[in-house]
């Protein structure tokens, strides 16, 4: 586990976070790109309870969180995100990796402000991130 990154995702690097609207270390990722309206892809990745990978331009994955602030209206989408959800939030993490062919796993966590929220969701995904095949590196941006 590493927290060295320079910023800007390198073509062998995944991009992880949770799929945070607002003034967000993940919303701030689309700066990178070419995608403006990351709103409506955030809501839709929690409204279904589904990850969402923008594959094969970007390698970055977004998962779901149990509530959000849309344009100042706070929706519910869920009562609580479980380690179950989480394991298979991180569990299509690693079918999208190995479909990116990604050494580097940059876990953006950044957003998270509870620290045992934060400790749990990196207790989680290291458990199944950990020597997965072609995952050479894992990054925690804390």
């Amino acid at each position: 586990m590493s927290d060295e990154w320079n910023g800007r995702p390198r073509r062998n690097d995944h991009y992880v976070a949770f799929a945070i609207p607002g003034l967000t270390y993940a919303a701030a990722y689309f700066q990178l790109t070419k995608i403006r309206d990351y709103k409506e892809l955030f809501y839709r990745i929690n409204q279904t309870d589904e990850p969402g990978t923008l594959d094969p331009e970007y390698n970055a994955t977004f998962l779901p969180v149990h509530r959000a602030n849309y344009y100042n209206e706070v929706v519910e989408h869920r009562p609580c995100t479980t380690e179950e959800s989480l394991k298979r939030y991180f569990g299509d993490v690693c079918i999208a990796n190995s479909m990116m062919n990604a050494d580097t796993i940059v876990l953006d966590f950044r957003d998270i402000r509870e620290a045992v929220l934060f400790a749990s969701y990196v207790r989680i995904a290291l458990d199944l991130l950990t020597n997965k095949r072609g995952i050479s590196k894992i990054i925690v941006l804390h």
